[in-house]
């Protein structure tokens, strides 16, 4: 969480930079407990893949001139090491959405080859 006000006001004096260090410290501990809640569900885990990270373009072929995907790509990759620290829930939100993935594609092989059996050729 970010505020205005700064952590410590003087460089030069240590109980300052020990009590940033420490702010630092919790607020790293805090947003780790939170991406483990996230992930601790399969709900979660699939809005974490399907929302965060498919819809942050993490997965999709970028031209090198769009800019803007880019940099949304860039800010993703944040989340995708945080959620990498889970390295149990990581992995088995990947598998998920990996299953998830072969489902899709069964399906829509079946599909072509029942529109294949009753003649209906797709342009």
């Amino acid at each position: 969480m970010s505020s205005d006000e700064p952590i410590q006001t003087n460089a030069a004096d240590e109980a300052q930079i020990a009590l940033g260090v420490r702010g630092q410290r919790e607020e790293r501990k805090e947003q780790a407990a939170r991406w483990r809640v996230q992930l601790s569900t399969e709900a979660g885990r699939r809005f974490v893949w399907d929302e965060i990270f498919a819809a942050g373009y993490l997965f999709a072929h970028i031209e090198s001139d769009e800019i803007q995907k880019l940099g949304v790509r860039n800010r993703m990759l944040k989340f995708w090491g945080l959620s990498q620290e889970h390295v149990d829930l990581f992995l088995q939100m990947q598998n998920e959405a990996m299953k998830r993935e072969s489902a899709r594609r069964r399906t829509r092989r079946s599909e072509r080859t029942i529109a294949t059996r009753e003649g209906d050729h797709a342009p």
